[in-house]
């Protein structure tokens, strides 16, 4: 044995190993990156809400509470 297909598999796995660091650190790029379109306005420094955000007008109405019927309490057992 001249050791040859050692120092191949030696190299390989180098190479896997590289490659597959450079596919996690993209990754990692990729998630940390904010989307262009979520970028804050550089004006105010926050980004515009967008039209489904905004306050609906609404108006006041009354409500009644309810009414505990009297012949179950808690606690009873009938």
């Amino acid at each position: 044995m001249n050791g040859r297909p050692l120092t191949r598999v030696r190299a390989l796995r180098h190479r896997l190993a590289l490659a597959s660091a450079m596919v996690m650190i993209g990754t990692l790029l990729q998630t940390v990156a904010p989307p262009t379109s979520v970028a804050a306005d550089p004006s105010t420094g926050r980004p515009d809400l967008p039209a489904s955000e905004k306050p609906v007008a609404v108006t006041p109405v009354s409500a009644l509470p309810r009414t505990l019927a009297p012949s179950r309490t808690c606690g009873s057992a009938t």
